[in-house]
């Protein structure tokens, strides 16, 4: 676990996990924070690509291949 915080909206909290594969993180939810008393349900999603973190874009140079959506 990477960072936990207590969110206002239709999910209590976000948990951030760092495992090596797809499997281990499946296995950490399924064993671990499903498991906690209180804990209902759980959504998993994967980060897929950062574009900046902290302030700092992290690919500034490199060129967008990303279709506009808006005018």
């Amino acid at each position: 676990v990477e960072y936990c915080a207590l969110l206002s909206g239709a999910s209590d909290l976000i948990v951030n996990v760092r495992g090596k594969s797809l499997q281990e993180i499946s296995a950490f939810v399924s064993r671990e924070l499903a498991l906690i008393e209180g804990v209902t349900a759980t959504s998993t999603q994967f980060v897929m690509k950062k574009y900046k973190e902290l302030g700092v874009c992290l690919f500034g140079d490199e060129d967008d291949d990303r279709r506009r959506v808006s005018l």
